[in-house]
């Protein structure tokens, strides 16, 4: 008999305080999940407590976020395995990576899901050289953000249309920006400048102007630091206006790149002339698209159209 039919009177203290707001099902499968992870089992070693407890809080952003979409752990797909680990800072996202693994082999041992979405999923530093295209309801999410934040509005403009590098938006100076000829000019990279990035700038230099009046910051993003400095806004910083979504700036660009490689232009050496990277770099997103396309059976996967976020506003080298 599955362990699933006893599970009720063994579910420890904590983790009925972790998983109250999840969906019976998957509450279901976690507890035998844990059950063995704690009981050990057939060429499984019991664990002790607290590795079971760091286990569980590592994924539980996963757990959390599936639970919005599904009613059982059966209903995960690789490329919801896939996309999440991907965004997962780098220290951790091999043993995020792992402790899914685990979790899903059990649930696969234990007859409680049909596939294991998990298996074969790489992890650590090999992990980060895949792209992995954004999910429709993250980018909503990051739509939804942008509206009434300047800051984080013309952040992702440039991350999400023109796919530019976090540090090239931190360092992206005021005279590069031509608003009244629409162009945009990151050193040898001169671009036609698109309305919803222009829209975007103008409401942050006015939110700019109005804020700091006298700064002579020579770049476009200033903040209460650097505006009486002549130097960019730190990582950090940029880095906390993503604080709470479910994308960073890196992933947005890879998610635009992407969406070029997977709209009928497939080819290294256009995405390296459209981007600024070099072929083999462009061959990296050919290859994830076509990957991508093949875990999905789509040819194309068109984002989110909201009225904040445009669907795909191309660029021209």
């Amino acid at each position: 008999m599955s362990r699933l039919w006893f599970r009720v009177v063994l579910t420890p203290v904590w983790l009925e305080e972790q998983i109250s707001g999840f969906p019976f099902q998957i509450r279901a499968e976690l507890e035998v999940w844990i059950d063995v992870m704690r009981s050990g089992g057939t060429r499984r070693t019991p664990r002790a407590r607290s590795t079971v407890v760091t286990s569980f809080s590592s994924i539980r952003p996963f757990l959390a976020s599936v639970c919005g979409q599904y009613a059982t752990l059966r209903q995960v797909t690789r490329p919801d395995i896939m996309s999440w680990i991907a965004a997962r800072p780098g220290p951790s996202r091999a043993r995020d990576a792992s402790t899914l693994r685990t979790l899903f082999r059990i649930l696969k041992t234990e007859r409680l899901i049909f596939a294991d979405p998990a298996r074969g999923t790489r992890s650590g530093r090999n992990y980060s050289s895949i792209p992995i295209p954004a999910r429709a309801p993250d980018l909503a999410a990051v739509s939804e953000a942008i509206r009434g934040n300047s800051a984080l509005r013309v952040v992702v403009a440039l991350t999400a249309v023109h796919a530019f590098q976090p540090g090239a938006v931190r360092r992206l100076r005021l005279d590069q920006v031509d608003l009244a000829g629409r162009r945009l000019d990151p050193g040898a990279l001169n671009r036609p400048l698109d309305e919803f990035t222009a829209a975007a700038a103008r409401d942050y230099l006015a939110f700019r102007r109005q804020r700091w009046p006298r700064t002579t910051n020579p770049y476009l993003l200033v903040n209460n630091h650097s505006a009486h400095t002549t130097a960019p806004v730190s990582e950090s910083w940029t880095g906390k206006l993503f604080r709470g979504l479910p994308l960073t700036a890196a992933r947005l660009r890879e998610d635009r790149i992407l969406e070029e490689a997977r709209c009928g232009r497939a080819d290294p050496l256009h995405l390296a002339v459209v981007f600024g990277f070099t072929p083999r770099t462009g061959l990296r997103y050919t290859e994830a698209a076509r990957e991508n396309t093949e875990l999905t059976g789509q040819h194309t996967i068109p984002p989110p159209a909201t009225p904040e976020f445009p669907a795909s506003p191309r660029q021209k080298s």
